[in-house]
């Protein structure tokens, strides 16, 4: 089994709060997130968005695992010897002992994926999307820190719907684009026909 680093951070997280966002910026994203789980772990990635995965092994001996709203990142984890080990891959925490999961090979052939938390591994589990967990005390808390509302607007207006999603569909292109040439894959698909 590789060696596991305390830090793990993955994607590209946004911070919505301000002293946070400074602190990515200038020290980088593992410092805004320890000083966002030292504020509050339960709450930790609420005000967060992007693309994500953090996992910290905290001074206090507590260790803080969190992963965004629709899990682009992914972050899977398993406890051995009353000690919490996570890596972006299940497959990189696994050991010559570590068992397949029947049922899983089952929801891969029925549903063609394995649905978190379950992993193709026994007792390596991944983060669901939107959740965090906090370890302590040998213990793994796993919660979600968002979900999603919908509620339906009672006679909404075509035309102000029609501009409302072009500004969203702008905002959130340029939201993804670092300056390089863009490009895309076009299916024919919804996003392709957008």
């Amino acid at each position: 089994m590789p060696a596991f680093n305390s830090s793990l951070s993955l994607g590209s997280p946004r911070f919505s709060d301000t002293r946070l966002a400074e602190l990515a910026g200038v020290q980088g994203p593992l410092a805004a997130w320890h000083e966002a789980v030292t504020r509050d772990a339960r709450q930790a990635g609420a005000s967060v968005t992007g693309d994500f995965a953090v996992g910290l092994h905290l001074p206090d001996g507590r260790s803080f695992m969190a992963v965004d709203r629709f899990a682009i990142q992914t972050l899977c984890y398993r406890v051995v010897d009353g000690q919490l080990r996570f890596a972006a891959r299940a497959d990189d925490l696994a050991d010559a002992s570590t068992e397949i999961d029947p049922q899983a090979i089952f929801d891969y052939l029925y549903f063609h994926v394995i649905p978190s938390p379950r992993t193709i591994f026994k007792g390596i589990y991944r983060l669901p999307p939107a959740h965090n967990a906090l370890f302590e005390n040998g213990q793994i808390a796993v919660a979600p820190y968002w979900v999603p509302g919908f509620e339906e607007r009672r006679n909404p207006s075509f035309d102000a719907l029609k501009d409302e999603f072009r500004q969203l569909l702008q905002e959130s292109v340029k939201s993804q684009l670092d300056g390089s040439k863009p490009a895309c894959f076009l299916s024919g698909g919804t996003d392709s026909s957008t």
